[in-house]
């Protein structure tokens, strides 16, 4: 009899489903909030050729921290499973890239986002984390525009038009573009890839701003 060959499936596969069973609570138009990480992700990996490895599973796991109680332990241990390790992650700097876009946990949400603020500002994150929390808000910013003309006067819509989350995406915006103004570690030849694909992804996240001011006036 003839062994049949194993069918090896990728890390990224089986972070998805780690991912898809985490996070099932809707959002904003229904739909579970794993859509929103794997969105994300593919949007990643479609505009960013040769993205590693780490990245790709930072962005799947980009709210898992924040949102899930011991979100780091189910993290780690996701990936430390023997069916992962062959893939030899670099689970630190995983685990880095997600912290250095996640408010931190046990602080006052508007002091926790300020700290967020100020990480990308003052260039106290990893290069691809610029790009890791665009790409985040570009989702979410998409996802409540196209809300608001599928559900008009929707109330819960409506909460995410306010304000505040909208000073919170602007402000966000513009740590960023400080952060990034000079910056050598993202803009350099290396990183020409990636560069390219944050510009693109920023600008995407201002002219939607720009849409949900012009609603919202």
């Amino acid at each position: 009899m003839v062994d049949q060959p194993s069918i090896r499936i990728s890390p990224v596969q089986r972070v998805i489903s780690r991912v898809r069973e985490l996070h099932s609570v809707p959002r904003l138009d229904g739909s579970p909030y794993w859509t929103h990480p794997l969105r994300c992700h593919d949007f990643l990996v479609s505009r960013w050729k040769g993205v590693p490895l780490e990245c790709q599973i930072a962005m799947l796991f980009h709210d898992t921290l924040e949102d899930i109680e011991n979100g780091e332990v189910i993290i780690r241990e996701t990936l430390e499973q023997p069916a992962i390790a062959h893939a030899e992650l670099d689970i630190d700097r995983i685990i880095e890239l997600i912290e250095n876009v996640t408010t931190p946990q046990g602080v006052p949400k508007v002091q926790a986002i300020e700290i967020v603020e100020r990480r990308f500002e003052a260039r106290q994150v990893e290069p691809e984390a610029y790009l890791l929390k665009a790409v985040d808000i570009m989702d979410n910013t998409n996802d409540i525009l196209n809300c608001v003309f599928r559900l008009p006067g929707n109330p819960d819509v409506q909460k995410h038009m306010s304000k505040s989350l909208m000073d919170k995406y602007y402000n966000y915006g513009n740590a960023m573009r400080n952060g990034l103004r000079g910056n050598r570690n993202v803009w350099n030849e290396q990183r020409e890839a990636m560069g390219g694909v944050l510009a693109y992804v920023l600008k995407v996240v201002f002219i939607n701003l720009c849409r949900m001011d012009e609603i919202t006036s």
